[in-house]
């Protein structure tokens, strides 16, 4: 189980096939100076040569304010330590003429003059927090024991859970045991409205924490529950024109943003989460029901998606759909964990549903005070790496064997924004569950595709708001696969 972005649940409720073709390949990437090796040994002369455990003052400016709370000092900020515009404009395209990336984006920096790199590791997934989300989300309403509770009778019902909950281990694979095991409870916690909340909290090595807790009307809705998801209403609306028109939608929600927000924030106060913020917020509908692709019929709900970050030091983790965690090949040494997340979903009801995976520890500063690469090598960068990386999309698979239809004949990206905050790498020289939050440069949009003929775009125009095209590292310019962490 774990958080899903736009294409993996467009491949549930729609096998999105179209979008799979783009992505798969047989032809390698070509390697460029900004892409480095991959592999525990790499990670770990990166970390010493790159993050420097010494202050370094940031592109030669020096005097900073180290008394600041938030790392800045008045007068001078991150716009102008990097030399970088409030807004950045440009058009490249490969060799062919058929992949493009058209930039028309605002720079979105922090208020911040001056950029740390800091520890992380896994949080503890113990009795204290389990307590602390329990009393977050449910007050003092009784957790009862999903697989038993409608077996109950009314006189057995006050036989409500006390914590330490207890977690149920099972074998991830049962054919391959080298996976591990997963620990899991599930819980059921009737509210005073007469409706239940599904309450899940599940332990793995890769997914150390995950929380999951959804509304259900009734306790016959409980297991149908399971196969309803949120979207991200933009990314939606490209897709399916059926989707109400924003005015409608919002209407349909009957709360306002600032209401749901107001709901949502006095939750993620309780959890005493050190730097926790509202990083993005979303309309978001609700498809359930599916068969096929989703109808309108399948719309179960609309609501508010408010997705939280940590901020440390003024610069917060930068918020995108990728849940990390992933191994990009058997002989990776590295030991793959999950990025932390922190969603909440809110209607006119109120909470609908929560999310909370993989809780850091946030620990030492490692370098105080980055030297950051200016902002006009880093477009150097993206605009050679944008196309590097997607060239792939224009590669004809079909003679590898592999499961996939025609390449996409032609494909736009337009990137509206470009964003700077943190993303967290490896760091296995520290232990196998430890981690460097660094800062670097994210690019948000949208791409058109083209299946036909000819060459020209003007097919499938897909948008997922918060997934990034490229992460490419502020300190020295390599690019991070989000994926797999580094």
């Amino acid at each position: 189980m774990r958080r899903k972005n736009l294409t993996e649940k467009m491949g549930i409720l729609a096998g999105m096939s179209l979008l799979a073709w783009s992505m798969a390949g047989c032809a390698k990437t070509p390697e460029v100076l900004a892409v480095r090796a991959k592999g525990a040994e790499a990670i770990g002369a990166y970390q010493e040569t790159e993050i420097r455990g010494t202050d370094v003052n940031v592109s030669g400016i020096s005097d900073f304010d180290n008394n600041s709370a938030n790392g800045s000092n008045p007068g001078i900020d991150l716009y102008t330590v990097l030399a970088a515009p409030k807004t950045y404009q440009s058009e490249i395209s490969d060799t062919t003429g058929k992949l493009k990336v058209c930039t028309d984006a605002v720079v979105e920096l922090p208020e911040a003059s001056k950029v740390s790199a800091i520890y992380v590791s896994q949080h503890p997934f113990e009795q204290a927090e389990m307590e602390l989300i329990t009393k977050t989300f449910f007050g003092d309403a009784k957790v009862y024991d999903a697989s038993t509770y409608t077996e109950k009778t009314k006189e057995e019902y006050n036989k409500a859970l006390k914590p330490p909950f207890s977690f149920r281990e099972e074998l991830i694979d049962p054919f391959f045991a080298e996976l591990g095991t997963v620990n899991s409870f599930y819980g059921i916690v009737p509210v005073e409205d007469g409706t239940y909340y599904r309450y899940e909290m599940v332990k793995s090595n890769s997914r150390p924490m995950q929380v999951f807790i959804k509304k259900v009307s009734d306790l016959s809705d409980v297991e149908e529950s399971r196969g309803s998801l949120w979207f991200d209403y933009v990314s939606m609306k490209t897709l399916y024109s059926w989707l109400p028109d924003q005015e409608k939608l919002v209407s349909d929600i009957g709360i306002s943003m600032e209401e749901a927000k107001k709901i949502s924030e006095e939750k993620v106060t309780l959890l005493n989460l050190e730097g926790m913020e509202l990083t993005a917020c979303e309309y978001a509908v609700e498809i359930g029901g599916h068969d096929g692709a989703p109808r309108p019929r399948d719309l179960k709900n609309a609501g508010y998606c408010f997705h939280y970050t940590r901020k440390l030091n003024g610069i917060p983790i930068t918020y995108t759909t990728e849940p990390g965690g992933f191994k990009d090949h058997a002989d990776s040494e590295i030991k793959p964990w999950c990025y932390e997340a922190l969603d909440i979903y809110v209607t006119k009801d109120g909470i609908d549903t929560v999310s909370f995976l993989n809780q850091y520890e946030i620990g030492d500063t490692k370098t105080k005070d980055l030297e950051l690469m200016p902002f006009s090598e880093i477009m150097q960068i993206y605009e050679k790496m944008m196309i590097v990386q997607h060239a792939d999309i224009l590669t004809d698979k079909r003679a590898c064997g592999e499961d996939v239809g025609a390449p996409v004949e032609a494909r736009t990206y337009r990137v509206d924004r470009i964003v700077f905050g943190y993303s967290r790498v490896y760091d296995p020289q520290s232990g196998d569950f430890a981690g460097v939050l660094v800062p670097v440069w994210d690019f948000f949009g949208e791409y058109e595709s083209d299946f036909g003929k000819g060459g020209k775009t003007g097919g499938t125009l897909v948008r997922e708001e918060n997934h990034s095209f490229l992460t490419i590292n502020a300190v020295d310019g390599t690019v991070i696969d989000r994926k797999s962490g580094y």
